[in-house]
C-alpha cells in the first residue's frame, strides 16, 4: 500500500541521514511513530539497526524522543526494548538515550512515574502543546494558555528534579511566505514580508515566555525559528 511504501521510505531516510550526514557535535536523535501506529516498532528496531555500523561497533545515534506517552507501563516497556536492542547489538545498556513528549493529561497526571522509570537513560523531557490541546478539549487557545503554562510548570518540576531539561513546544506560526510563485504584486510581496516577520517576533516571544518559566529551550518546526530561540536563551 502506498501507506506502507511512505513508512518505509522515511525509514531508509532517516537511516541515511544518521548513517552519512555530518552532524557536527549535534545530537542525534529519531522520533519514531508512536504507538498507536501500527508502523512504530518496526519504525523504532529498523532506524536503530541501519544506524548501527558494524564494522566499528558505533551506534551513530544518541537517543529517541517518544512521543504520546501515558505512562510508566508504557516507558518500561520501551527501555525493556531498547536495552534488549542493546543486548542484540552488543552495546553497553542505557546506551541509547530517551527523551519523551508529554501530550496528554495523563502524561501530565503521571510524569513523576514516567520519569522514575526511565531515569537512568533519560535526557531531556518536552512539551507538546497542541496534542495536549485536543486531549483536554480546548478549542480555542494561545501558547500562554493558563492550562499550558501549569503543564509547563509541572513539566520543569519534574525534570529539574530528575537533572534533565526541559523543553518547551513549538510554534506552530511558521516564517513561511503566504504568496508563492513568480509575478507577485507589490502587495503581496509586502504581506509575505510582514506575515514572515510577525512570525519571527512570536516564536521569539514565545521562547522567552517559557525560558522565564523555567524551560531549557524550545523545540522548532523550522530553520529561521532556530535563531530566534538561540536569541531568545
Amino acid at each position: 500500500s502506498s501507506d506502507l511504501e511512505a513508512a518505509l521510505a522515511a525509514r531508509r531516510g532517516a537511516v541515511d541521514c544518521f548513517s552519512g550526514a555530518d552532524w557536527g557535535q549535534t545530537l542525534r536523535f529519531f522520533r519514531p511513530a508512536g504507538l498507536g501506529l501500527a508502523s512504530c516498532i518496526e519504525d523504532l528496531t529498523q532506524v536503530i539497526e541501519g544506524a548501527f555500523d558494524i564494522e566499528s561497533k558505533q551506534l551513530k545515534l544518541d537517543g529517541i524522543i517518544w512521543p504520546k506517552v501515558e505512562d510508566a507501563a508504557e516507558m518500561a516497556w520501551l527501555c525493556k526494548l531498547l536495552s534488549n536492542i542493546e543486548a542484540a547489538l552488543g552495546l553497553a545498556e542505557n546506551t541509547i538515550s530517551v527523551q519523551f513528549l508529554v501530550e496528554s493529561a495523563t502524561a501530565v497526571q503521571q510524569i513523576d512515574a514516567i520519569i522514575e522509570v526511565a531515569v537512568a537513560r533519560l535526557s531531556g523531557v518536552v512539551w507538546g502543546a497542541a496534542d495536549y490541546a485536543a486531549d483536554v478539549g480546548l478549542v480555542h487557545w494561545a501558547n500562554d494558555h493558563p492550562l499550558f503554562d501549569q503543564a509547563r510548570m509541572t513539566i520543569i518540576n519534574a525534570a529539574g528534579a530528575a537533572g534533565v531539561p526541559a523543553i518547551d513546544a513549538m510554534t506552530f506560526n511558521y516564517p513561511t511566505p503566504l504568496h508563492r510563485g513568480e509575478g507577485l504584486s507589490t502587495a503581496q510581496q509586502q504581506q509575505n514580508h510582514d506575515h514572515i516577520l510577525l512570525a519571527l517576533a512570536q516564536v521569539y516571544q514565545d521562547a522567552v515566555h517559557g525560558r522565564d518559566l523555567g524551560m531549557s529551550g524550545k523545540w522548532v518546526g523550522h530553520p529561521a525559528q532556530l535563531l530566534m530561540v538561540q536569541a531568545a536563551y
